[in-house]
């Protein structure tokens, strides 16, 4: 089934083999019906941790409700290409005037919002291109990326050289200006958190400083929502 002969199949079991391929240990765990958590295993164990598999594809029904749990917090489910997967109505709203509020590189680089919306776009569009890079890295996310990669460089001169620059950027708690087409400048801080068992995905929440002004604009973003969903 993983299309190996015997022998060669129990020198690995055995020991003899140490140095298997990325795509043997892949077929091996495809044969095995191993999922993504004993793929990601095998691939350490192979010294290959690029053989594990992506989590699931589709955002969990539960993570949604989380989400929508967060009436005045804006939170997002994002993925190593910077694609929005899930978000909560205020996360919605905030990126209301952009054509397509579903994804930061795009937003940041192929519409004309993005550098009225974040006030400081320079550093918000390096780190963008950073956490793309750092993605890039690893061939399990690759294929995914290479298009959205084409489309920005074909795109945007902007990002073409920040890309260049080869900066590697993580995701990491950060504050961001924020100018909002309703409520005005706003500033908040992104909290990004790893979700168990969906590689390459963050849960994004954004605080707004209690009693400060950005925490009075998502008030009335929320006060908004509520108005035109009868709540």
């Amino acid at each position: 089934m993983a299309g190996l002969s015997v022998d060669y199949y129990t020198r690995l079991e055995q020991g003899r083999e140490r140095n298997p391929s990325a795509q043997t240990v892949g077929a091996l765990a495809a044969a095995l019906d191993l999922d993504h958590h004993a793929r990601a295993h095998l691939g350490l164990l192979a010294g290959i941790p690029t053989a594990a598999a992506v989590g699931p594809t589709q955002v969990h029904p539960s993570m949604h409700q989380l989400l929508e749990q967060w009436a005045r917090t804006p939170a997002y489910v994002v993925d190593d290409t910077q694609e929005i997967l899930a978000q909560n109505a205020l996360g919605e709203l905030l990126h209301s005037g952009f054509t397509a509020g579903d994804d930061y590189a795009r937003m940041l680089f192929l519409d004309e919002e993005g550098p009225r919306f974040f006030r400081d776009w320079e550093r918000v569009a390096a780190a963008t291109v950073g956490s793309l890079r750092r993605a890039w890295a690893r061939p399990t996310g690759r294929q995914r990326l290479e298009p959205v990669i084409d489309e920005l460089c074909a795109g945007s001169a902007d990002f073409t050289r920040l890309w260049q620059a080869h900066t590697v950027a993580g995701k990491e708690r950060e504050a961001k200006r924020l100018c909002h087409p309703q409520v005005g400048e706003l500033t908040l801080t992104f909290h990004a958190f790893g979700i168990a068992g969906a590689e390459g995905r963050h849960l994004v929440v954004c605080q707004a400083e209690p009693g400060s002004r950005s925490e009075e604009a998502l008030t009335l973003l929320s006060m908004l929502i509520a108005e035109r969903t009868g709540l």
